[in-house]
């Protein structure tokens, strides 16, 4: 059995603090490798640790750019966090990414599904009306030359 499989069995069996243990022997070693990289993310998700989990594997794909499993999970935490709008675009890029037939449809499925989500609907709308109210206070009053021009911050400003 791999020291990954060791790690993993531990997450899965909620012994937290063997695979926590696992990780530190391992990681002078294999700090930088993808598997690595997300073994210590599962365990970050379980922790809900997610800040965390986002950091592990931006580092990751530092070194790995394009790594589609390290992508996937960047989806993932998003996911866990509820920002299904970046969820959805790190699954888009995995499925432009993959040649995986069998990823590529059930990351289209999984796509479908948050879309058809009330909560990513929620935040669509959300979302577009703090665009809207932005675009109003950006444009409240515009003007040019001797005219008053005042912008979003409320400062008053004479050309």
């Amino acid at each position: 059995m791999s020291y990954i499989d060791e790690i993993l069995n531990a997450v899965k069996s909620n012994d937290f603090d063997a695979a926590l243990k696992m990780i530190e022997e391992h990681r002078a070693e294999h700090e930088h490798e993808p598997e690595f990289i997300t073994v210590q993310v599962m365990l970050c998700l379980q922790a809900q640790e997610y800040d965390t989990a986002l950091n592990l594997l931006h580092d990751g794909l530092k070194r790995h750019p394009g790594d589609v499993d390290l992508l996937y999970n960047v989806g993932h935490v998003y996911q866990a966090m509820g920002n299904l709008k970046q969820a959805i675009e790190n699954y888009e890029n995995v499925i432009k990414l993959t040649n995986d037939s069998t990823s590529i449809t059930e990351l289209n499925q999984l796509c479908t599904d948050i879309k058809a989500s009330q909560e990513y609907k929620k935040q669509t709308e959300s979302n577009n009306r703090l665009i809207e109210e932005l675009k109003k206070g950006v444009f409240v009053e515009l003007g040019c030359g001797d005219s008053k021009t005042k912008g979003f911050t409320g400062i008053n400003r004479y050309d």
